[in-house]
């Protein structure tokens, strides 16, 4: 893959990512959306966004999340929006959008991450590629990483071809077990 950067969004990168949003299934008015909360970019090696996660560090906006009993003092990060430009999908992108999050994620003294996943036709998909970054499913739907949430990891619906997942780089896995560990996971 070519060099890939991520950093936080800036206004300049509305009208990319409002490009790229138009590629998610459903999405009909890109303009109304703005940037709110915590927002990353990808950017390739021409300057060009080509990735985009949403998301926050607001544990309290997050406590009636479906299906989570959470104690009073925890401490959670939630992914509202993760899209990768269709071109540079299955290329690590999200992956490093991800990574990037988690550790503003402990950066900012949170201790669990919670996603929705929802990709139309491709959910599936987007659910095996949570799963490989370390998340469970829960039986609300909801994804998460760390010690909060339910423990069972609801198994994803069976299908006639399964793809293997790829193998991290070895900086990327010591960046995640470097995450698991301020988590508090042992192994």
């Amino acid at each position: 893959m070519n060099f890939v950067k991520v950093r936080p969004a800036v206004p300049r990168d509305l009208p990319p990512v409002h490009e790229i949003l138009t590629q998610m299934p459903g999405w009909e008015n890109p303009l109304r959306y703005g940037f709110r909360d915590e927002n990353l970019v990808a950017i390739d090696h021409r300057g060009q966004v080509i990735g985009w996660l949403n998301g926050n560090h607001v544990s309290e906006a997050w406590r009636g999340v479906l299906g989570y009993d959470m104690p009073e003092n925890w401490r959670c990060s939630f992914i509202t929006c993760l899209i990768v430009d269709e071109v540079h999908r299955s290329a690590g992108v999200g992956r490093m959008l991800m990574e990037t999050f988690a550790r503003d994620s402990t950066t900012a003294g949170r201790d669990t991450i919670v996603a929705s996943p929802q990709s139309g036709d491709d959910e599936l998909a987007l659910l095996r590629f949570y799963s490989r970054q370390g998340y469970r499913r829960a039986e609300s739907g909801q994804v998460h990483r760390g010690p909060h949430g339910p423990q069972d990891d609801i198994p994803l619906p069976m299908q006639e071809e399964w793809v293997e997942a790829s193998t991290p780089d070895p900086e990327s896995e010591a960046a995640i077990n470097e995450y698991m560990r301020k988590l508090g996971y042992k192994g």
